[in-house]
């Protein structure tokens, strides 16, 4: 690769083929803007390298701020995945066993 290859094409290390079947959490953020999207099911083999570089060639003007809701809804629309209902079963906030309680989306 070159050094004007765009970064989507250089990731710091291979992300592993995700199997059908898999349950996954969707992620985004850190540290305290660190958020679940959602539980979500793979319904066929999916690439996530492969699937990166083709919206990235879709949405050149996401370099610099990628839109993952856009993303999500995009894998959406391809029927890679599927929502699983789920509850949150939350231990604590700042150590107390008081603080235990059930979420639900």
């Amino acid at each position: 690769m070159t050094d004007d290859t765009p970064w989507w094409e250089q990731p710091d290390k291979p992300m592993e083929i995700i199997p059908a079947g898999t349950v996954m959490a969707i992620t985004v953020g850190a540290f305290s803007s660190y958020q679940v999207c959602g539980i979500f099911r793979a319904l066929f083999i999916i690439n996530p390298e492969e699937l990166r570089t083709e919206w990235m060639k879709l949405h050149p003007d996401q370099v610099d701020r990628f839109e993952e809701d856009k993303f999500l809804a995009w894998l959406f629309g391809l029927g890679l995945l599927e929502q699983i209902d789920f509850i949150e079963w939350h231990l604590t906030d700042f150590g107390g066993a008081d603080e235990m309680r059930i979420e639900t989306p």
